[in-house]
Formats: C-alpha cells, sequence, structure tokens
C-alpha cells in the first residue's frame, strides 16, 4: 500500500519508483537497508554515467501486422 500526500492510497503486488537514481525516495530506502545491514555490497558503489539516445522514424505500420 502506499499513501499519497493528499491522504488516499493505493493497494498493488508491486510498485514501481520511476523517480531516478538520486531520488529521496531511493536515500531513504538504501538508508534504511544500510542500518539493517541489508544493503547488498553493488548498492553501495557508485553509479555509472551512461546516455543513450535513440531517434528513427518510420511510416505508419498496419496494427495487424506488427
Amino acid at each position: 500500500m502506499i499513501r499519497c500526500s493528499d491522504g488516499t492510497t493505493y493497494h498493488g503486488d508491486i510498485l514501481v519508483g520511476a523517480d531516478g537514481a538520486n531520488s529521496s525516495v531511493r536515500q531513504s530506502l538504501y538508508k534504511l537497508l544500510q542500518d539493517k545491514g541489508q544493503l547488498p555490497d553493488s548498492d553501495t558503489k557508485g553509479l555509472s554515467k551512461c546516455n543513450i539516445f535513440m531517434v528513427g522514424t518510420t511510416k505508419p505500420l498496419d496494427p495487424e501486422k506488427h
């Protein structure tokens, strides 16, 4: 369950956080896990920086075929 700042709640089996690698949510979660000794060693290392951009165009595709 998640509770939003407006008081609404949502229930589900999986929560996906897509607020970025340097988000305050991630930092809080990592601190909690580290304090409990549950943070994997690989997550204590700095993040590598990589940018991948992909740009392309296409003619409209037939949904029946694709």
